[in-house]
């Protein structure tokens, strides 16, 4: 799910757990788990700048669309280097 903030407080608690609840017990991609679980909540959700989960190519190694100059949190993407290598 790339890079999160949860906020320390009774409502995310509820929330982590579900998530890890229903990923526990499904074959449905943790992003897409967490995803239905927060479409109908209430609580506010705020997205990050890009900077926070940058990653430096696409899946076919050309430079992204959108540029980040200064990332804090960059994802490398290893899967990208090893698909069809590792089984």
């Amino acid at each position: 799910s790339g890079t999160l903030f949860i906020r320390n407080c009774p409502e995310s608690k509820q929330i982590v757990d579900e998530w890890v609840k229903q990923c526990g017990s499904s074959l449905i991609w943790e992003q897409k788990v967490l995803g239905n679980i927060i479409r109908d909540l209430t609580v506010p959700i705020c997205i990050l700048p890009i900077g926070y989960c940058w990653i430096r190519s696409l899946p076919d190694g050309r430079e992204p669309y959108v540029k980040c100059d200064n990332p804090v949190i960059v994802h490398n993407q290893v899967s990208r280097q090893l698909r069809g290598k590792i089984k």
